[in-house]
Order: C-alpha cells, then structure tokens, then sequence
C-alpha cells in the first residue's frame, strides 16, 4: 500500500469531502428523500456486500461465493481459488451480483438511494422484478 502511485492521485482533501458531502445531504432533504444525516450521507448504506464486485465469501474448499446466506446455490459461486493460491473468478457472473436494476417503480421510493435496489442481490437474482424489501413510496409518508 502506498508508494509512488499513491502520491500522484488526486484526492480530495478532507474539509473539500466534509463539505460536498453535507451538500449532498442538503440536496437530498430538499428532494424529501430519506437519508442518513449524520454525515454518513446514506448512499447504498443497505446495500448488501454481496452487491459490490469485490465482495467475496471465501469458502474453506477455495470456492469463490458472493453471499454468506445462499451457501451452496449455484447462483452464488463466482469462482475458486486453485492449489497455488491464483483467484479465478467468472467475471460475468461476478457482475450480475453489481448490477443496478433499477425499475420504474424504484424511482417512486424515497429510498432509493440508500439501496439501489440492491438490498438482498441474491432475492434480486432469484426473483424477476425484485423489489427491495424496504420499499417505501413517497406517498406512504404521513
């Protein structure tokens, strides 16, 4: 970690992020879309582990899976580590596991962008039009 390559990135200073990010949050309350105010801003914050492409569940036989709950369901191995220690994932399906399915009636929740749709990817995988479960329309609020 470090060294050279590190040193020529140009990342934001932190009083720079603080700053966007409480703009972010401004913004969002403006829109009366529930989120995290904090400071945490709540984007993708129930999104689960599985979803993200570098989310792995390393299982003691060296096969490569995405979710801890869906063991030993084919959907849910992504690949294997071989004798030598080389990591051979199935890209493709790796990728369906990020993938951000967002339907129409996705864009009438107002937390969408806590989950992305991607609150149980394996529900999401099994179940065609999945919906999250925490599906809340803007007009269920009081």
């Amino acid at each position: 970690m470090g060294g050279e390559g590190v040193k020529s990135l140009d990342l934001l200073h932190v009083i720079t992020g603080k700053k966007l990010i409480k703009d972010h949050i401004n913004y969002i309350d403006n829109l009366k879309i529930r989120c995290d105010n904090t400071g945490n801003i709540g984007l993708g914050n129930e999104m689960c582990y599985a979803s993200y492409k570098n989310g792995f569940t390393i299982r003691a036989s060296g096969k490569v899976e995405k979710c801890t709950v869906a063991l030993n369901k084919s959907q849910n191995e992504v690949g294997y580590i071989d004798g030598y220690g080389n990591l051979h994932l199935d890209l493709k399906k790796n990728e369906v596991w990020s993938e951000n399915i967002l339907y129409d009636k996705c864009f009438s929740c107002n937390k969408i962008f806590s989950c992305l749709n991607n609150m149980c990817p394996f529900k999401r995988i099994m179940t065609e039009n999945y919906i999250c479960d925490n599906y809340q329309s803007f007009e269920d609020e009081g």
